[in-house]
């Protein structure tokens, strides 16, 4: 059951493309190459060049936002980010977007209707009953609507 769960939401990911259209910046390779172009001889990237990163990936954070991420990471006032937090940063900032992109009136929640209309008329289209089952277990308090994190479960799934 796991596995077709997993199956499932592989699918609804995929179906998801069009609506980054075509955008996706957080590919591994993409983000080692802005990484080492912005750390220290040390191989580590100060938190100084991470709004920079973003920037050179065509990400665009607030200098607040970068506050913000950086704090969330803060490393013991050492300064530096290794590459996995980096990657985790921009993959995150990037999922955020496109789930802002698609909520309802600049609310930040997505209702699961609208998203089952997506998911089943554009693009990838799915079968309405896998994406139902996905939705029954992602929306865990049953409220019709998805926060951030719930849609982050679909998303990345096992990655979690």
């Amino acid at each position: 059951a796991a596995s077709s769960q997993q199956h499932k939401q592989r699918k609804i990911c995929q179906a998801m493309d069009p609506a980054t259209h075509g955008h996706i910046r957080t590919d591994s390779q993409t983000l080692r190459f802005c990484y080492d172009q912005h750390c220290g001889r040390d191989g580590l990237m100060p938190h100084s060049e991470l709004r920079r990163a973003f920037y050179a990936l065509q990400l665009w954070p607030t200098a607040q936002d970068v506050e913000v991420m950086t704090r969330e990471v803060d490393d013991g006032d050492r300064g530096l980010i290794p590459f996995q937090t980096f990657a985790q940063l921009c993959r995150n900032w990037e999922l955020q977007q496109t789930f802002l992109a698609l909520c309802d009136n600049g609310k930040e929640l997505l209702s699961c209707a609208r998203l089952r209309e997506m998911l089943t008329t554009m693009g990838n289209k799915m079968q309405a009953t896998d994406v139902n089952e996905v939705l029954r277990l992602t929306d865990t308090n049953g409220d019709g609507v998805l926060t951030f994190h719930e849609f982050k479960k679909i998303m990345w799934g096992a990655e979690q």
